[in-house]
């Protein structure tokens, strides 16, 4: 547990925000991710504290998200408490995608690089579960598409988990419009699956109807092709 939370009486937590005030209870939350009597209210103090109801990334998610990450990757904590934590990354990577940009903390953008990196290895976490929230949270990182598309093709080849396969399959798709590499094969193929002012997704799963089509559509022809 030390190693994992090495820096975190450096923050100065008291100058952020969760949303119910000051961050100041924040690293204890973290710490009890580590107690296991206490780890799964833990867990849902954070969703409710730091996520809440989305629209707005607080100021205290940036600095909390290397330390949620840190935990979502430890096998000695519960998987039900490890999904948990991954469903509470992306849930803050959809509302910093969505949220108009005065609610998105400055920190945010280079908090969420660093967690896309630590992401991409928890695609092969042994939960089934897990890898399908790991999936659902990699599908908000639009900057480096091209890189998490290639990561959820290679997941796919060897994915044993239907579940798991079709949201490997939905994440490819929401990635697509921003992905260098596959969005002119997209826009040939039908030119509103590119289109990226469209709304590609809902918490936890892609939109419904034509649009939901297409997206999978994209996303299914691309990971085929790298079979």
């Amino acid at each position: 547990m030390s190693d994992a939370l090495v820096g975190i009486d450096a923050i100065d937590w008291a100058e952020l925000e969760h949303a119910y005030g000051s961050a100041e209870d924040v690293p204890g939350m973290l710490r009890d991710l580590y107690r296991p009597e206490k780890a799964a209210d833990a867990s849902d103090d954070l969703l409710t504290h730091v996520y809440h109801q989305g629209g707005a990334v607080y100021s205290s998610a940036p600095a909390a998200l290397v330390y949620v990450l840190k935990a979502a990757a430890d096998p000695a904590i519960a998987p039900t408490v490890r999904h948990e934590l991954l469903e509470l990354v992306g849930a803050l990577a959809y509302a910093a995608n969505t949220a108009e940009p005065r609610f998105v903390p400055q920190a945010w953008p280079a908090s969420w690089d660093l967690a896309v990196t630590d992401l991409l290895p928890l695609l092969d976490d042994p939960a089934a579960p897990n890898r399908i929230a790991v999936a659902d949270a990699l599908a908000e990182a639009r900057h480096r598409a091209d890189e998490v598309i290639a990561a959820l093709q290679a997941r796919w080849a060897g994915e044993p988990e239907q579940e798991s396969r079709t949201q490997l399959i939905d994440a490819v798709g929401s990635l697509i419009p921003h992905a260098d590499a596959q969005r002119d094969d997209a826009l040939r193929r039908d030119p509103e699956t590119a289109d990226t002012s469209a709304p590609l997704r809902t918490r936890g799963r892609a939109t419904g109807g034509r649009r939901h089509a297409q997206l999978r559509c994209a996303g299914l022809v691309s990971v085929e092709r790298c079979q």
